[in-house]
C-alpha cells in the first residue's frame, strides 16, 4: 500500500479522498488494496519523511518528499516477482458445475454489473485525472478498461454457451 501511495503522490499531490479516488479508478484493478489501511500508511509514510503533510485552504494535502520519490524508485527498479493471476470468481466458476445453473448465471449477472461499474471508474479517472498523468498511467488505466471490455465479453458469451446447452 505505501508503495501505491508514493506512486500517486508522485504523479500529483493529493489529500486522503482524492488518493482513495485516484487509487480505485486506477491501480486497485490490478493490487490488492484495501482503503482502511490508507490513513494509517499515510502516517507511516510521514513517519519515515517519505511524504509531507501541508495544509492548504484548508485541506490536508500530501506531497512527496526528495526521500520518497528515491524509494518510490527503488520499489520501481525491483524485478517482479512471478506472474501469477488472483481472480477469486473465476476460482469460483470452475467449481460451479456443483451448484445449480440458474444460481451461476445469477452470480455472473450480479459479477457482469460489478464489472460495468469498475469500468465506469477506470473512465471516469482516466478523464479527472488526464492533465496529471502519464503515458504509463495512461496506457496502464486503459489496460484496465480494455480488461472489463474483455471480462464482459467472455462473460457474456458464457452465459450464451449456458443456454445453448440447455442449462
Amino acid at each position: 500500500m505505501e508503495d501505491i501511495i508514493l506512486g500517486c503522490l508522485a504523479v500529483h499531490p493529493m489529500n486522503g479522498y482524492g488518493l482513495k479516488q485516484f487509487i480505485a479508478g486506477s491501480v486497485n484493478t490490478f493490487s490488492d488494496v484495501s482503503f482502511g489501511t490508507l490513513y494509517p500508511a499515510l502516517k507511516r509514510l510521514q513517519d519515515k519523511e517519505l511524504i509531507l503533510l501541508k495544509i492548504e485552504n484548508g485541506k490536508k494535502i500530501y506531497y512527496i518528499t526528495k526521500k520518497g520519490e528515491e524509494t518510490l524508485e527503488e520499489w520501481l527498479m525491483n524485478k517482479q516477482s512471478k506472474f501469477k493471476m488472483n481472480y477469486e470468481f473465476l476460482t469460483k466458476l470452475f467449481f460451479s458445475g456443483l451448484i445449480e445453473t440458474e444460481k451461476v448465471k445469477e452470480n455472473i449477472l450480479a459479477h457482469l454489473k460489478e464489472i460495468e461499474q469498475e469500468k465506469i471508474i477506470m473512465e471516469k479517472t482516466l478523464i479527472d485525472f488526464e492533465p496529471h498523468v502519464d503515458i504509463y498511467q495512461k496506457m496502464t488505466i486503459k489496460f484496465a478498461i480494455d480488461f472489463y471490455d474483455f471480462l464482459a465479453n467472455w462473460y457474456t458469451d458464457f452465459l450464451n454457451e449456458l443456454d445453448l446447452e440447455g442449462k
